[in-house]
C-alpha cells in the first residue's frame, strides 16, 4: 500500500465529487485537527485518493471521485486515540494499575482514594479507546463522508 495522508478538506466541501484539499500532511507526522481553523473534516487517505494539481483541477489537489471508498477507518481510530490517550501513557496506565493491584489487591473497593481515583480515570480513556475502535469497525462496514467530522467519533475523556 502507498503512503497514507492525513488529509483536511472543508466540511462544507464533502457532498462535491471532489472536495478540493486545503492541505494533507503524512501520517508518520500527526497534525493536530484544529490547525487549519473550524470547518474542517479530516481522513486518512492514501495517495491514490488525491488527484494532484492541474489544468482540470484549477492547479489545486483535489480529492478523486471515488474517493470515500479509500478511507482507512482503522488508522484515523488510531490517531483519535493517540492524540486523547498516548501510547506512553497508556503504558503507564497499565504499569500504574499492576503496581497498585500487587500493593493493595484485586479488589479496588479497599484500595486508598488517591488510586482509585486514577484507575477511574484511566478507565474512562481505556472506556474511549473501546469506543473509537468499536466506531471504526461499524465505519469500515458502512463508510460515510461523515468519518472526517468530530462529531462521527465518540467525545474524548474530559472534553
Amino acid at each position: 500500500m502507498s503512503q497514507t495522508y492525513q488529509v483536511f478538506v472543508r466540511s462544507t466541501d464533502i457532498g462535491a465529487t471532489n472536495p478540493l484539499v486545503i492541505a494533507m500532511y503524512p501520517d508518520t507526522r500527526p497534525v493536530d485537527n484544529t490547525t487549519h481553523g473550524p470547518g474542517m473534516s479530516i481522513y486518512t487517505l492514501p495517495m491514490e485518493a488525491i488527484q494532484q494539481p492541474s489544468e482540470a483541477t484549477g492547479r489545486m489537489p483535489v480529492l478523486v471521485d471515488n474517493w470515500q471508498t479509500m478511507i482507512i477507518t482503522t488508522q484515523m481510530a488510531s490517531t483519535l486515540v493517540n492524540s486523547a490517550f498516548a501510547l506512553s501513557a497508556q503504558i503507564e496506565s497499565l504499569h500504574q494499575t499492576t503496581e497498585d493491584m500487587l500493593k493493595y489487591g484485586a479488589d479496588v473497593s479497599k484500595w486508598p482514594l488517591d488510586a482509585r481515583q486514577r484507575k477511574q480515570q484511566n478507565d474512562e480513556k481505556w472506556k474511549y479507546v473501546d469506543q473509537v475502535y468499536a466506531r471504526a469497525k461499524e465505519l469500515a462496514v458502512a463508510p460515510t463522508s461523515a468519518i472526517g467530522s468530530d462529531k462521527a467519533w465518540p467525545t474524548p475523556p474530559g472534553k
